[in-house]
């Protein structure tokens, strides 16, 4: 709360050093500063039912209702020099604990508010086609399949720089990114852990390096190719690094407003991973890929759409010795990828399938209308499995079906409104182990409402 007041202190004396009305509105390429406010307020009621472990021999139904709120501002400056600061607050209605009464709707234990956006943001250097990034941001490339915000939840930011390079057909980015530290110079004094051990105040950070390429080719097709490199050297455990992770993806897409439409990602993974049972280290050896098809059509001045998906993601192969399969997917945005409830993922504290042992492959059928009410109406319908057998149990690999349904629309200029239903029908493979216990269905219901202004 102090931090989510301080931000909040910050942000309230912007104005004081900001320019009076005739100067914000000045035309861009003038000495003057010029100001944008913006912001948003989401807040989701929802239930969850069976999420955690697909079954009913545990109570995990759950109620509740979360929010993220979002103010900032970008500053234009001279020479196409700007600055962003987008602060952020997440939580859900009411306390974590209430010991005496009523509510005081502060956390105890956590204070999820920072910034989700700080960054500048120079364009054409020098009047070349090069620009520049440096602070916390978004890394959205492609249609989202590795690098996406996630915007659905809590959203993804790096504290990195990226660059962008322009020529007449192609944009070439350049990227490094933050993802953790454990290197500590401003702790003079000895770390411990909780018994007492010493701790290395320079056990090593998690990056992420990226070269992304967006080729503009002749017609409606499209083209993305990128090397990817995440280090994980992190000394934990006894091990000098975690994961030295290399990922090449390519993409391509085609397709007009109407007619057909094709879009495929692919992408191989190499490297040196620290083993499943953490005793040695694995060479990396993994794969993915995610196909999407389809036909838009335009029916009365609405459009509709028709959809088949089919994706496949490595997981570690048992017979295979000193190699890890396990497709690491990075920062995929994958809420309404296969489905609703994104429980394969491992996001709900469950078993991951996606960037998991077992791996997981999905072929999805989904409808797609926009009434003339201007409500949009999606229906789909999806069949899974691991891409690993369950040892004990031989080729058993099923994880079930999933349906559901979605309406969302606006009212108005400022909100929008999303509600979703899906239930998922688990197959007997849904289990982590064997041995394998009945399966019972899982749900999930939300009333997502944003207001942006």
């Amino acid at each position: 709360m102090k931090r989510w007041l301080l931000i909040a202190g910050l942000l309230s004396l912007v104005p004081l050093g900001s320019p009076g009305p005739a100067a914000a509105e000045t035309a861009t390429g003038t000495d003057e500063v010029t100001w944008h406010w913006f912001g948003s307020l989401r807040m989701r009621p929802e239930y969850n039912d069976n999420l955690t472990d697909f079954s009913a021999a545990r109570d995990d139904k759950i109620g509740y209702a979360s929010y993220r709120v979002n103010l900032g501002t970008d500053i234009g400056l001279d020479k196409g020099v700007s600055v962003t600061l987008n602060a952020q607050a997440l939580g859900k209605w009411g306390e974590d604990q209430t010991p005496i009464r009523g509510t005081s709707t502060v956390s105890s234990f956590a204070n999820q508010v920072g910034f989700f956006e700080a960054y500048v943001d120079a364009k054409h250097i020098y009047d070349q086609p090069f620009s520049l990034r440096v602070g916390r941001q978004r890394l959205v490339f492609g249609d989202q399949w590795l690098l996406g915000d996630l915007d659905f939840y809590g959203g993804t930011s790096w504290d990195g720089i990226r660059g962008d390079l322009e020529f007449h057909r192609a944009t070439v980015t350049p990227f490094w990114a933050s993802v953790a530290k454990l290197e500590q110079p401003e702790i003079l004094r000895n770390l411990t852990d909780a018994e007492g051990n010493p701790i290395d105040a320079s056990g090593g950070d998690f990056d992420l390096y990226g070269l992304w390429s967006t080729w503009k080719l002749p017609g409606t097709n499209g083209l993305d190719a990128a090397i990817l490199y995440s280090f994980d050297h992190r000394s934990v455990g006894g091990f000098p690094f975690q994961d030295k992770r290399w990922t090449y993806t390519v993409r391509y897409s085609w397709g007009a407003k109407t007619g057909p439409f094709f879009n495929g990602d692919l992408a191989a993974q190499t490297g040196n991973t620290v083993n499943t049972e953490r005793t040695d280290f694995a060479t990396i050896h993994a794969n993915a890929m995610e196909l999407t098809g389809g036909w838009v059509w335009i029916r009365a001045g609405d459009p509709y759409r028709i959809q088949l998906r089919y994706a496949r993601y490595s997981g570690d192969d048992a017979g295979t010795s000193g190699t890890n399969e396990t497709f690491v997917p990075l920062a995929m945005n994958f809420h309404e990828r296969y489905g609703l409830v994104d429980a394969w993922t491992g996001f709900w504290r469950n078993q991951a399938y996606i960037g998991g042992v077992p791996g997981y492959e999905v072929l999805q059928v989904l409808f797609d209308v926009k009434i003339p009410s201007g409500v949009r109406l999606k229906v789909f319908g999806q069949t899974q499995r691991r891409t690993t057998d369950i040892a004990a149990a031989g080729s058993l690999r099923s994880l079930g079906q999933e349906f559901g349904v979605s309406a969302s629309g606006d009212y108005g200029k400022h909100v929008t409104l999303d509600v979703g239903f899906a239930q998922i029908y688990p197959g007997t493979a849904a289990a982590a182990e064997p041995p394998l216990f009945a399966q019972d269905t899982a749900r999930r219901l939300y009333v997502n409402t944003i207001v942006r202004f």
